[in-house]
């Protein structure tokens, strides 16, 4: 999956991020993995969230004792801003390990930070954390969090670029990645129409387990993957003791389904055939590529000592996604 931020963009890296490192983490025990459609927390999301939404990711359990969760927290301090830093060694407020549940979205246009929101909730609460940043420094620069009517302001000392968050309760965070601009969040504080109206992406959702570790939906970028664009793409991560993955990709009709299906096929044998076979064909034992109606579907299945061979090369060759 692409990224979706930048690093100037400080405050969506933490909540963003938060939900991309989730998908290195061990689920929770109670995650069912047939049961679709939203969970409460992905409802609570929701309402926060703008109709003309063109995808959605989330997670559900993040950084608990698992096979990976060392590299989380390695990928995690390599990509998060160093106002998460500076908040965890003032205070001992660990943002990223206090979140229960978070879901980004993202507009059609990817350059357009004003379609950019996360929402994300945890154990922590407002006053800890904006009392924190008030304490804390960088480089000699004094963080702030203020008051700005109902929306809080981040900023760093002696430089232009503010960051406007907005708590509907003490242990909910709405942020947007638009620097210098409260009007995207002023409109999603009381919208009157939010990303429930939106048809194709809600039936997208109904079609997945909100409950997976990571999910997501929609116009979601992926790589690695030479195939026609889908119309939509659905994602479920489930870490336990090893992984289960399912991605399908759907498309109008079921012979471009088929299509996708025959280009991964090529691709995978490819691969089996490259100077690098011998290195990815234990992890391609349990793959497992079909369709299904006009879905072109991909399963992959981990056990716990592949998943640990995995996280293993993974950090050796410089973590996800880099």
């Amino acid at each position: 999956m692409t990224s979706l931020y930048s690093y100037r963009s400080r405050l969506f890296v933490v909540i963003a991020g938060a939900a991309l490192a989730a998908g290195c983490s061990k689920a929770s025990k109670d995650a069912s993995h047939g049961k679709k459609g939203a969970s409460p927390a992905a409802k609570a999301a929701f309402q926060y969230l703008p109709k003309d939404s063109a995808s959605l990711i989330g997670m559900g359990a993040l950084l608990k004792s698992g096979v990976v969760s060392d590299l989380v927290k390695g990928r995690a301090a390599q990509m998060l801003p160093p106002e998460f830093k500076a908040i965890k060694d003032k205070c001992g407020v660990d943002l990223l390990s206090d979140v229960s549940s978070a879901v980004v979205a993202i507009g059609a246009d990817r350059k357009d930070k004003t379609k950019q929101f996360a929402v994300i909730t945890g154990k922590f609460n407002r006053k800890q954390i904006n009392d924190c940043a008030n304490k804390s420094e960088i480089d000699g620069k004094k963080l702030s969090a203020k008051d700005d009517g109902k929306l809080t302001a981040y900023s760093r000392a002696g430089e232009d670029t503010t960051f406007y968050a907005y708590w509907p309760d003490d242990h909910t965070l709405v942020a947007s990645a638009a620097p210098n601009n409260k009007a995207p969040l002023q409109a999603v504080m009381h919208p009157k129409q939010n990303v429930t109206s939106n048809a194709k992406v809600m039936a997208l959702v109904a079609d997945i387990n909100t409950r997976a570790t990571v999910w997501a939906v929609g116009d979601i970028q992926l790589k690695g993957i030479s195939v026609d664009t889908p119309d939509a793409s659905l994602l479920e991560l489930y870490f336990d003791a090893g992984l289960k993955a399912n991605l399908r990709l759907r498309y109008a009709n079921s012979g471009a389904a088929s299509k996708a299906k025959s280009s991964i096929e090529a691709r995978v044998a490819k691969m089996k055939k490259s100077p690098f076979g011998g290195l990815v064909a234990p992890f391609l034992e349990n793959l497992s590529l079909g369709t299904s109606g006009n879905d072109a579907v991909i399963k992959l299945q981990l056990d716990e000592k592949k998943l640990k061979r995995l996280a293993g090369l993974t950090k050796s060759f410089g973590g996800m996604g880099r």
